[in-house]
């Protein structure tokens, strides 16, 4: 650094009274020193004690340069996810946001055509499916007719059956009466086989007790036989009351109806699903802070990843000096340094971070004789004054 000369001190002069060789009388009557010679010499002092301050000063910045710094703020940046055209912006420049607030509205004409797409499809599956309820309550009409008459013949049948049935068992029940009234028949109905077959042997039959046991027997197998055949209309019943109650899942299904709203179903869904997406068309914050400048404008096309607008954290504000390399060695992480804002409002900042390469100085072409190193500033001790996001700020090395 350049050696920093002290200020040199002003002495002041004060004028010497000369008295010649006067009388002791004309001494005596001379006359005391004026009030406005006194105020005079202090007046001179004073002037002399700012020239010498201001001079200080001058040579105190000479030998301490100045560098420049731009206060910087953490950016989170608003990209567009989708191909869309922008409809409205819907907050100012500058204001305060929260995550969620609505930054600017999208218009996505692909969706508006799917959505649009939907809502046809959607219109003519209802109408093929009022087309196919109409056609299933009809075959289901006529379906349940042929059930019912199916249902009549079964009823009828098995009542013819039960008419039988009862026919047999009157007729079983006669015969085994007059079986019963003679000694063969008795003798027939002993409880131990042994001796019913030898009294049998001894006793032969006749003719007509012959064909009176095996016409019992025949009506007997005739009694079996129709109520096995009873029971096979009633389980033929049972059946057809199943399927009755079965048929209009089957017509229905048969006809189309499921199928068909099962698809307005996935239609209904895909619809919901396409406004939803349309809502979210307002681009909404993603961070706290304050709106930077936007970089689109009402009717710009968007596509995915295109940055629509910055948000500065105002809380994370910092500076990025351009320091020339030849100074570079005046800074080191953690140092202190003082800033001068607009204004002359004094702060000081520590050094964050140092850039591991130097540029060229893109601020001024013309001093391509050095490059700079980008050191990043963080404030430290009083607030920073509150200024927009890219002023300038002086920053000087501390001794």
């Amino acid at each position: 650094m350049e050696a920093a000369t002290r200020p040199t001190s002003l002495h002041i002069l004060s004028e010497a009274t000369v008295t010649s060789h006067l009388p002791s009388d004309d001494i005596q009557q001379s006359p005391p020193p004026s009030r406005s010679s006194s105020t005079r010499g202090w007046l001179i002092c004073a002037l002399a004690l700012v020239a010498g301050i201001g001079v200080n000063r001058l040579i105190h910045s000479r030998s301490t340069p100045a560098f420049p710094a731009y206060l910087q703020a953490r950016v989170n940046t608003v990209i567009a996810d989708r191909e869309a055209t922008v409809v409205a912006i819907d907050i100012a420049e500058g204001d305060h946001v929260s995550p969620g607030v609505a930054l600017l509205s999208l218009r996505d004409r692909q969706l508006e055509s799917r959505i649009a797409q939907q809502q046809q499809d959607l219109v003519l599956l209802e109408s093929q499916l009022q087309q196919a309820l109409a056609a299933a309550e009809l075959e289901l009409l006529v379906r349940m007719h042929e059930i019912e008459d199916e249902l009549l013949r079964a009823d009828l049948e098995a009542s013819n059956l039960l008419r039988e049935q009862f026919a047999c068992e009157l007729e079983h029940s006669m015969l085994a009466d007059l079986v019963a009234d003679n000694t063969t028949a008795a003798i027939w109905n002993d409880a131990d086989p042994v001796y019913r077959s030898a009294v049998l042997d001894m006793h032969p039959q006749t003719g007509n007790e012959v064909q009176t046991a095996l016409r019992l027997e025949l009506i007997a197998n005739s009694a079996e036989v129709l109520a096995a055949q009873v029971d096979m209309c009633d389980r033929r019943r049972d059946s057809l009351e199943q399927l009755k109650s079965d048929l209009p899942v089957m017509v229905r299904s048969s006809t189309g109806v499921h199928a068909l709203e099962a698809r307005i179903s996935d239609t209904h869904s895909q619809l919901e699903q396409l406004e939803v997406e349309q809502l979210t068309l307002a681009v909404p914050s993603s961070a706290y802070g304050i709106v930077g400048l936007f970089r689109v404008n009402p009717g710009t096309a968007v596509e995915p990843g295109m940055p629509l607008v910055d948000i500065l954290d105002d809380q994370t504000r910092f500076l990025v000096a351009h320091i020339p390399s030849r100074y570079i060695s005046e800074f080191a992480k953690g140092n202190a340094v003082d800033l001068i804002f607009p204004g002359g409002q004094r702060r000081t900042g520590v050094v964050e971070r140092i850039a591991p390469q130097a540029q060229i100085d893109t601020l001024d072409p013309r001093k391509s004789d050095d490059s700079v190193v980008l050191v990043d500033i963080s404030p430290s001790g009083r607030y920073w004054p509150t200024l927009p996001i890219g002023s300038q700020v002086q920053v000087l090395i501390r001794e």
